[in-house]
């Protein structure tokens, strides 16, 4: 997990909670102490929350001076930033797209096609509001409850998009095997990514090299369902042969330095 990543966790559980002990934490998102410590310590600097003894409390909405979802805007990783030019390069004129609320997904933003006009089908609020400012765009927002982190993901969700016909279906996740495919930490992402692939026509599997052979709690879809697998530079040669040989196309990106 990223450090972006990480922190918009830590935002999310103090909004659901309020107060958080730093042991608990490390047992929640399995980084050491002093890895918590300094995410802490830098969020506070940033007004983002409050450090107490052993711990940390949510502050309150009035003195918050950055939106906690803002974390995950950020420009990325050499390795994201190249993953995701690339991946946006499939847009075509008039296409229907999805996009979802992954770091990845918001990175692909700096790169989308300025005068094209296509459709962008979202389950990410950020995402949407974004899009909105963008005229040749036609953005859909998917409807059901709001989560803290401002993903959509239950049962209404699930149905809006049953209804849909999606040219192109971007996914990201936190791992991708051979054998199990691409798989989340969370069972309800993972079957709303599972059901917006279900309705499109390409499937792209977004993934830098930090995310092959690892496999997450719940799993999204399997590699032959997956059209073109885009990883970075760093991706071990082998994890690629393999991933290949499951029928998935497989695009390397180089360093652009």
């Amino acid at each position: 997990m990223f450090v972006e990543e990480r922190r918009q966790k830590i935002l999310e559980y103090l909004t659901q909670k309020g107060r958080l002990q730093t042991k608990q934490l490390v047992s929640m998102l399995d980084v050491s102490i002093d890895t918590i410590r300094r995410d802490l310590l830098d969020m506070e600097a940033r007004k983002l929350l409050k450090r107490t003894h052993g711990g940390a409390i949510s502050m309150k909405n009035g003195d918050m001076l950055q939106d906690p979802s803002s974390l995950i805007y950020q420009e990325g990783s050499p390795e994201q930033k190249a993953v995701a030019k690339e991946a946006v390069a499939y847009i075509r004129r008039g296409d229907t797209i999805f996009i979802g609320t992954s770091f990845l997904h918001h990175v692909m933003l700096n790169y989308i096609p300025r005068s094209e006009p296509f459709t962008v089908v979202t389950n990410g609020l950020k995402i949407a509001d974004v899009l909105k400012d963008y005229e040749h765009i036609d953005t859909y927002l998917i409807g059901g409850k709001i989560k803290p982190s401002g993903s959509i993901v239950d049962a209404f969700a699930i149905e809006f998009l049953k209804g849909l016909k999606i040219d192109l279906c971007y996914l990201a996740g936190e791992g991708l095997t051979p054998s199990r495919g691409l798989s989340t930490t969370a069972s309800e992402d993972a079957v709303l990514l599972r059901t917006a692939a279900e309705v499109s026509g390409q499937i792209i599997c977004m993934a830098t090299h930090e995310r092959l052979g690892n496999e997450a709690f719940a799993r999204v879809l399997s590699l032959d369902h997956i059209d073109t697998v885009i990883t970075d530079w760093e991706a071990p040669k082998d994890e690629l042969q393999r991933i290949f040989e499951q029928g998935a196309e497989v695009i390397v990106v180089g360093d652009e330095k």
